[in-house]
């Protein structure tokens, strides 16, 4: 009985690292959970694939904790029946404990679909909107 419980405990969280993030956001940085106050918050919606963070490969998530300072990060988009031919790349810099969001604005003009991608600071406008 115990054997069976330890196996499905561990399959389980087999499934979970092999699938992106598990319980929390994905860290760029090694070692414990760093207060939020040390980190920053970048997160994004299901349309948006997030592929690589200072080159290095993410798994499959939808936020990552970074270390404040200049970050490149490499997207696609996929939603509304359209998926991207190109990556995109945003450089940006990010503040210990703030939240910053990728945001995208799609469109068609000339049968063509078109996207654009940015990075804002939501710390503040999120804060606004609790109260």
């Amino acid at each position: 009985m115990k054997v069976k419980s330890i196996l499905g405990i561990f399959v389980s969280l087999t499934i979970l690292i092999l699938w992106g993030c598990g319980p929390g956001p994905y860290r760029m940085y090694p070692g414990p959970r760093l207060p939020k106050s040390q980190v920053a918050l970048l997160q994004w919606d299901s349309a948006i694939n997030v592929i690589l963070v200072d080159e290095k490969f993410i798994p499959r998530c939808n936020k990552i904790e970074m270390f404040p300072g200049n970050h490149t990060v490499q997207v696609g988009y996929s939603g509304a029946g359209f998926r991207s031919r190109h990556d995109r790349l945003i450089n940006f810099e990010v503040e210990a404990g703030h939240r910053y969001r990728i945001t995208y604005l799609t469109g068609v003009s000339s049968e063509f679909y078109h996207w654009d991608v940015w990075v804002e600071d939501i710390t503040y406008k999120e804060d606004l909107n609790s109260n």
